[in-house]
Parts: C-alpha cells; sequence; structure tokens
C-alpha cells in the first residue's frame, strides 16, 4: 500500500494543482491522460534521481514480500512531492500561456475539390 502510495499519489496532486490554479475542471477523460502522463513524468524524475544523483538506482522499493519499507518509501514520496509541486506549477505556467489553435484553409480546401 506505501508503495503503491508513493508511486501514484504525487500525480493526483500535480493534477489538482493545474485544475485549481487554472480555474478549469478537466473533465474525467483530460484527468486520466494528465494523471497517467503526470505519473509517468514524475516517477522518471525520481528514479533519473535515484540512480544518477543519489546512487541508489540498484535499491528495490519493494521487498520481498511486497511492501515498501519506510527507509525507502520516505525520500522516495518527498522528492515526489517536490517533483509534482514543480511540475504542477510549470503545467498550470502552460497552460495559461501556451495555446494552440487549429486552422483550416478555405482556398486550400477549395482547389483540391477542383482538382478532383
Amino acid at each position: 500500500m506505501i508503495g503503491f502510495i508513493c508511486l501514484f499519489f504525487p500525480a493526483v496532486l500535480s493534477v489538482a494543482m493545474v485544475d485549481a490554479i487554472t480555474k478549469r475542471d478537466f473533465c474525467i477523460k483530460q484527468f486520466i491522460y494528465r494523471f497517467c502522463v503526470n505519473t509517468l513524468i514524475i516517477n522518471l524524475f525520481c528514479f533519473l534521481i535515484k540512480i544518477f544523483v543519489l546512487g541508489a538506482g540498484a535499491e528495490y522499493i519493494f521487498d520481498l514480500h511486497g511492501n515498501t519499507p519506510p527507509n525507502v518509501a520516505a525520500p522516495y514520496i518527498a522528492m515526489a512531492l517536490g517533483a509534482a509541486i514543480v511540475l504542477g506549477l510549470i503545467e498550470s505556467l502552460l497552460y495559461k500561456r501556451v495555446g494552440v489553435d487549429l486552422e483550416e484553409d478555405k482556398d486550400e480546401e477549395t482547389e483540391e475539390q477542383k482538382e478532383v
């Protein structure tokens, strides 16, 4: 249970932060997409920190019984929560500043139809 919390709870926090900061309610589909991507980004960041900075990449998150010991969970959840907060802030800034607009050119469509 502790391992589940360590791996998935920080992503819920980051999505909730983006939702609160941007003041938009995401539909369930958008929430699931954001949650999955944030989970991947946060855990990748934490694993890379464990490997390259802490030198603890060979340590297991789960023991032989499938439990996560507190001496592994506490540093990991601290890293993951920090990463989730930073990721939530970055996402909300990008959400406010960056927009994607799709634009269709009517002239190209009419030219293509005339050629056919």
